[in-house]
């Protein structure tokens, strides 16, 4: 640092500070005494150092990171991957319950946030303003989603906040995404072909091939819609029965490694490769348009998926073939907790949202143990004190 007069200023000193070698800060000390201003100058540095520390402080404010995500998921919708709806329900989830949240309990420095205490009153403080409890739980995704990008981004050096979701009325769930049951799924599938053969040649044909991998993909590995287009091929692994396809940490729910039997990609890659001029590579999504090498945009999907619908006289969503892919491995017996690490939630959302299928998993449990009891009875080993015990027990 050093004290300067200017020629604007005649007599009157200001500390200069070099901060780098092409920036530098001034302040009027407001005295023209050489002694007054070398007594003035320390204080004076200090105050201008913590000056200069708030507004850095400001620019890495929790609030400030919440912004940068925003723009980090604009520019995913820029490059395709994301629907604007999507961003645009994001951001007014952080304008409208987030932000009043962080400033009320004074979340300034996302350095100072306690993971495991300061958001854990937030689903309490939401539904204390009216708010539905499925609407909390987005909140609290976007939340945890948020976070696990600042990390990503070296902005913290903690997990996502703690927040316990709400219990959601399954009937109202169902009724919003219900699973396909798998009579209807089969009237899909049998659609969805005669939908690919009667398609004239070019590039309607490559969309309806595209829409047929899409459904049968998603329903078979329980993806999201947004988790579909955000596949590229360098993310999936194509066998001839068994695929393994690599969630991308930005989606909802985070990273995730997902195997699922059938031959939707295979046959999709084949499609793909034969029909554009564009290279396939690690970075091509499946999604491709083959006219400019991007992924296609979520209205192509709906507008298709809406047609199904309409022809086939059903009422379910994009979001149903994720449900159907969770219902049926929970249906199969396949323990809660694989299916929750495969589908990317916790046990206590498959729990909350998925109650039908696991009784009917344990249903048929049930009928396996007492067909299993009858066969060992016969052979003279008993499943228990007595035979009528076991039979009721099993029943």
């Amino acid at each position: 640092m050093e004290l300067i007069r200017t020629d604007q200023y005649g007599d009157i000193w200001f500390l200069r500070v070099r901060l780098s070698r092409t920036d530098y800060r001034m302040k009027n000390l407001k005295v023209t005494s050489l002694e007054e201003a070398q007594e003035m100058a320390f204080e004076a540095w200090q105050s201008m150092m913590r000056d200069i520390e708030n507004k850095e402080a400001f620019k890495q404010s929790l609030t400030r990171l919440f912004h940068f995500f925003i723009e980090n998921e604009q520019r995913q919708v820029d490059s395709g991957k994301l629907s604007q709806g999507t961003v645009s329900s994001k951001k007014s989830q952080i304008m409208n319950g987030i932000f009043p949240y962080v400033a009320e309990r004074k979340l300034r420095d996302p350095n100072r946030v306690n993971a495991n205490k300061d958001f854990r009153d937030y689903p309490d403080w939401r539904l204390l303003q009216g708010k539905e409890p499925a609407t909390v739980n987005n909140e609290i995704i976007t939340i945890k989603e948020a976070f696990r990008w600042f990390r990503r981004e070296d902005y913290i050096d903690y997990d996502p906040p703690f927040i316990e979701p709400c219990r959601v009325d399954q009937k109202k769930r169902d009724e919003s995404n219900p699973p396909i049951k798998v009579d209807d799924y089969l009237l899909i599938k049998e659609w969805l072909d005669a939908y690919v053969k009667d398609s004239p040649k070019g590039r309607e044909k490559y969309m309806r091939e595209l829409f047929r991998a899409y459904v049968t993909t998603s329903v078979s590995a329980a993806l999201r819609p947004h988790e579909w287009r955000a596949l590229t091929w360098g993310m999936v692994k194509v066998g001839s029965t068994e695929n393994e396809i690599g969630i991308p940490p930005w989606t909802k729910t985070g990273r995730r490694l997902v195997f699922f039997r059938g031959d939707s990609l295979k046959v999709w890659q084949k499609v793909q490769k034969g029909n554009t001029q564009i290279e396939i590579t690690d970075d091509t999504p499946l999604g491709m348009d083959p006219s400019t090498g991007k992924s296609i945009s979520y209205a192509t999907y709906n507008a298709r998926w809406d047609k199904m619908m309409e022809e086939l006289k059903m009422n379910y969503t994009e979001y149903s073939c994720r449900a159907a892919g969770i219902c049926s491995r929970l249906e199969a017996g396949v323990p809660i907790f694989t299916v929750a690490r495969w589908a990317g939630n916790s046990v206590r959302v498959i729990e909350a949202n998925y109650t039908a299928s696991i009784m009917r998993s344990e249903k048929m449990k049930r009928q396996v143990m007492k067909d299993e009891g009858r066969k060992w009875q016969k052979s003279g080993i008993l499943l228990g004190s007595n035979e009528d015990y076991v039979i009721r027990d099993l029943d």
